[in-house]
């Protein structure tokens, strides 16, 4: 008896328990929506903490643009409101987080097909439960006059050439800004890459809050002069359709650029311009040709046809292996009739990413390439090679980054590498088959003399892009005896008549520097100190010049003004 009332006060505790364990899982069954994929609110809440733990333990230097309490703070608050979200919002809330790192290659991978995953380069595992993204019938591009269906299903092409005025309840610009914090990125141009992707998506438009409803998708669009509105219903799952593309619906012929997009790496010769055209659309080896075998068919073509110039195109370049570009890159030095100023072009753009980038950045420093479009899709110096690690219970895929490829420069914070000369596509152009970037390539001639060329360079990217330039040419085999003496003091003469005299007297600087015997350069540069009200660099300046020609009246003149700024200084 004893023994079956002992056993009275432990059947309550479990009966009491167990219906607050039921109690519980009644009250998040009454405040959690219908969650397709099975998860529970305290399954994603583990998937969350787990994420957080990851981005902190394996990406590189994950703190290097936001500060942990603010990225934690994020975490704590998305942790929070995950009882009340739906699946596709806790994915987008934490695809949302990792994109606050700003790190181009450190993101959730979205749950979508693996052929709409156009940003990896490795194959992402499905996510465990029921947890998928569609896609719109539509392919959106922003172009530098809007945004356009560029591509569409064959059911809906009707709508390729669209300018897009609204996605549900946003404009086309709001729609934009409400997907850009989903974005991974470290350059503004791959926001411009990717947003328009992520319009395709429904379940990024009813996150960021485009959308009342993951059914259809009421687009506003402009075609022919007329305005409409269609609702347009995602794809089903399974293989993405025969996209039907602007040129099918047009009849206008492919431009060059966009022929083999399909392929690692082409090229052709272009007999009326006598110019080689060089696609190479990943930092990777074919399977019948490497890119350094191919690397050396362009040096051999180049040389064969005796071209003026060679226009290398890296504008779809996603990137691939950093190491693999070493082959490109020396055969292009090695030309010594193409690369040349003038004649050695790059073109580059939004979705020149990463290993891209690298290739980008050895031209930059050793080459003498001029860079055709829009700037590139990341930094010159970046971080890379991710590495993928699975949620537990959602399996969805944080890709995190595990190096930092670090340019030239030691202090190198540039988003991106600028083109020289810019070439933006609209659709107006896009529409009519033409290349603003390789049209601008083959219509440029350079000046012939360097200080005509270093003040291009000023015009086109500032001082520093005109010492890059400098640079080149005086280490180059073919100028280094070359005195460039006369070519400086004029170029400091063009920075001083375009109001900019620090400028004028760093070049005058250099110039002594290089050549101590250069009378007309301390005379120049004394006289320039001290409009600027530096007497005593003024004063040193003009003693090396009266030491090279002792008496001259001009530098004695000087040189009393240098000392009386001076003295009246101290």
């Amino acid at each position: 008896m004893r023994y079956r009332l002992a056993l009275v006060p432990v059947l309550m505790a479990a009966a009491a328990l167990l219906l607050s364990s039921s109690l519980s899982a009644s009250a998040e069954s009454l405040d959690s929506p219908a969650r397709p994929s099975g998860l529970s609110a305290d399954q994603w809440r583990e998937d969350l903490d787990f994420l957080v733990k990851t981005v902190a333990e394996k990406h590189r230097h994950p703190f290097d643009n936001i500060s942990r309490s603010d990225f934690e703070k994020a975490a704590a608050s998305l942790r929070e409101r995950i009882p009340a979200l739906l699946d596709h919002e806790i994915v987008v809330g934490m695809v949302r987080l990792v994109a606050m790192l700003r790190d181009g290659h450190s993101r959730l991978t979205l749950p979508v097909s693996p052929a709409a995953d156009t940003q990896s380069h490795t194959p992402t595992s499905p996510p465990k439960p029921r947890i998928v993204f569609r896609l719109l019938p539509v392919k959106f591009y922003l172009f530098s006059d809007g945004l356009y269906i560029h591509a569409a299903a064959p059911e809906r092409r009707d709508l390729v050439g669209a300018k897009v005025v609204r996605i549900g309840a946003l404009t086309a610009d709001a729609a934009v800004e409400a997907v850009k914090p989903t974005v991974a990125y470290d350059s503004e141009m791959w926001i411009k890459q990717t947003v328009p992707q992520y319009l395709q998506i429904p379940e990024i438009l009813h996150a960021c809050g485009a959308i009342e409803s993951l059914g259809g998708v009421p687009l506003t669009v402009e075609k022919d002069g007329k305005t409409s509105t269609v609702v347009v219903e995602p794809l089903p799952p399974g293989p993405e359709p025969a996209w039907v593309a602007w040129s099918e619906v047009s009849g206008i012929s492919l431009p060059l650029y966009l022929r083999h997009r399909d392929k690692p790496f082409w090229l052709e010769y272009l007999a009326d311009r006598k110019t080689l055209y060089v696609q190479v659309n990943g930092i990777q080896d074919d399977k019948g040709e490497t890119l350094a075998a191919f690397a050396a068919r362009v040096a051999e073509m180049a040389s064969a046809r005796g071209a003026d110039k060679l226009v290398l195109d890296l504008r779809f370049n996603g990137g691939g292996n950093n190491y693999l570009s070493r082959g490109l890159v020396l055969a292009l030095l090695g030309l010594d009739g193409v690369n040349r100023y003038g004649r050695l072009f790059t073109i580059i753009g939004r979705n020149t990413f990463s290993a891209a980038v690298s290739t980008v950045s050895a031209l930059e420093r050793w080459s003498e390439t001029i860079f055709v479009g829009e700037p590139t899709g990341n930094a010159p110096s970046q971080y890379g090679d991710s590495r993928r690690y699975p949620l537990p219970h959602s399996g969805l895929t944080v890709r995190l980054s595990s190096i930092y490829w670090r340019d030239a420069d030691a202090n190198e914070r540039r988003p991106w590498v600028a083109p020289d000369l810019k070439a933006d596509l609209s659709w107006s152009d896009f529409a009519a088959g033409g290349d603003p970037a390789l049209e601008a390539a083959l219509a440029y001639t350079a000046p012939e003399s360097l200080l005509g060329q270093l003040e291009e360079k000023i015009r086109w990217g500032g001082i520093a892009a005109a010492a890059a330039h400098y640079y080149k040419y005086r280490n180059s085999p073919r100028t280094a005896s070359v005195r460039t003496e006369d070519t400086l003091l004029s170029l400091a003469s063009f920075l001083t008549a375009e109001k900019r005299p620090a400028d004028a007297a760093g070049i005058l600087r250099r110039c002594v520097a290089e050549y101590p015997d250069s009378f007309a350069g301390y005379l120049t540069l004394g006289r320039l100190l001290v409009g600027q009200g530096d007497g005593k660099g003024a004063v040193e300046a003009l003693k090396k010049a009266l030491e090279l020609k002792p008496g001259y009246p001009e530098a004695a003149e000087w040189l009393k003004k240098a000392e009386a700024l001076d003295s009246g200084k101290k």
